[in-house]
C-alpha cells in the first residue's frame, strides 16, 4: 500500500469516530513555517492529532448543532519530497489509482501552479465525496484533502478556506517553535501528555500496534529528524523506586561506564512520582554517538510510561532546547483514569 494511500484510509476511519480526540496549537502560524507554509483556518475548526510525520495538521469540521466531536468534513494538509516527481505525474498517477478526476486549478496554492483531484462518490464506503489540491514548493509537495462523511458537508468551501490564506515561506528550525500544545492528547489508552506543537508519529497511527509508539521532530530544513521520542507502557515491578528501574533499564543497555560523566536521575517537578536521566551518549546514528535521556513516570501503582528521547540534532544549542523541552513533556504526563 503507497503512503498516500495509507494515510488516506487512515483519514477516513477518523470521519467514523464520533468522539474524537482534539487539540489546539498555540501559534499556528510559527508551527506551519516549520512545513514551509503560513496559513489559518477558521476558529471553529477542532484541531485533531496527527496521523504521521508528514501530516502539517488535520482537522475536523462541524456544522453548528453537530454532537460533541462530530465531524461531517475533516481537512488535512501534509507534505512530502518532491525528488524524482513532476506535479503533473503525480497528480495523474494518484487520480488513476483512486478513480478520481485531475484538473488544473486557475487559483494555485500561493503563488504555485495547483491541480485538483476529485474522488468518487461512496469512496471506501465511508465517504461521500472527497477532493485533494496539490502543489510542489521548492523541494516538496504540498497536499490539502478534504473527506466527507456519510452526513455530507462542504468540501469544495473548506478547500477554499485553506486556500485564501495560504502561502509559502522559507522553512524555520522546529527548535524555534517548541511550545507544548494547549490540550493534552491521550497515548496508548493508558496516558495523556501535551506534546510540542512540532511532534509528529513517526508512523502511521494505524500502523502502529502493541505497548509502544514513536515520534519526531523532524527538520525540514536539514533532512532529518533533530529528536526523536519513543513512548513505552510497562507493568511496574513491586517494590522498586523509578531510579532502581532506571538503573535496570540502564544495565540491560550493556553501556561502558564513564567516570567523568556519570548517568544521574532527578526527580521532576509536579504533583505524580517521576524521574529523568541526564543526557549521554549511547545511540548510534551511522558512524556517531548521539546523546539521549530517558523519563520514566508512574501511571499507578503497577504500570510505568518510559520515555526514551534521541537527539540526532548536530547543533548544540537545539540540543540544549530540546533536552528542556523533554522535561517539560514528560512533566505533563498523567494517567487516564479508568
Amino acid at each position: 500500500m503507497k503512503k498516500s494511500q495509507a494515510v488516506a484510509i487512515c483519514l477516513f476511519v477518523a470521519i467514523s469516530i464520533a468522539r474524537a480526540q482534539t487539540t489546539q496549537q498555540t501559534d499556528p502560524e510559527r508551527e506551519f513555517a516549520t512545513f514551509g507554509v503560513r496559513f489559518t483556518v477558521p476558529g471553529n475548526w477542532k484541531r485533531l492529532p496527527e496521523d504521521s510525520q508528514d501530516m502539517i495538521a488535520k482537522w475536523g469540521v462541524a456544522t453548528a448543532g453537530s454532537a460533541k466531536d462530530h465531524f461531517e468534513i475533516i481537512v488535512a494538509a501534509e507534505l512530502e519530497s518532491a525528488r524524482g516527481k513532476t506535479l503533473k505525474t503525480y497528480v495523474a498517477d494518484v487520480a488513476k489509482k483512486a478513480g478520481g478526476q485531475a484538473s488544473q486549478e486557475a487559483i494555485g496554492l500561493g503563488e504555485e501552479a495547483t491541480w485538483r483531484i476529485t474522488y468518487p462518490k461512496n469512496m471506501s464506503g465511508t465517504s461521500q465525496s472527497s477532493a485533494m489540491l496539490v502543489a510542489v514548493h521548492d523541494e516538496y509537495l504540498y497536499r490539502v484533502t478534504t473527506f466527507v462523511g456519510p452526513d455530507g458537508g462542504d468540501a469544495d468551501g473548506a478547500l477554499e478556506e485553506v486556500r485564501r490564506g495560504w502561502n509559502f515561506c522559507a522553512l524555520t528550525r522546529p527548535s524555534q517553535c517548541v511550545a507544548l500544545r494547549d490540550e493534552p492528547i491521550r497515548y496508548l489508552e493508558k496516558l495523556t501528555m501535551k506534546p510540542p506543537a512540532v511532534l509528529r508519529p513517526k508512523t502511521l497511527a494505524m500502523e502502529a500496534a502493541g505497548k509502544a509508539r514513536e515520534f519526531q521532530i523532524f527538520n525540514y530544513r536539514s533532512g532529518r529528524a533533530d529528536m526523536v521520542m519513543t513512548m513505552e507502557v510497562d507493568k511496574r515491578p513491586a517494590k522498586k523506586s523509578l531510579e532502581e528501574l532506571g538503573q535496570q533499564l540502564l544495565k540491560q543497555m550493556n553501556l561502558k561506564p564513564d567516570p567523568e560523566h556519570p548517568i544521574k536521575w532527578k526527580k521532576l517537578e509536579g504533583d505524580g512520582d517521576a524521574v529523568i536521566s541526564n543526557s549521554f551518549g549511547g545511540a548510534k546514528a551511522g558512524n556517531r554517538t548521539v546523546p539521549l535521556r530517558f523519563a520514566l513516570v508512574e501511571l499507578g501503582a503497577d504500570e510505568v510510561v518510559l520515555l526514551g528521547f534521541v537527539f540526532p540534532t548536530g547543533d548544540k544549542t537545539d540540543q540544549e532546547t530540546y533536552e528542556n523541552l523533554t522535561e517539560s513533556m514528560a512533566q505533563t504526563v498523567l494517567p487516564v483514569k479508568k
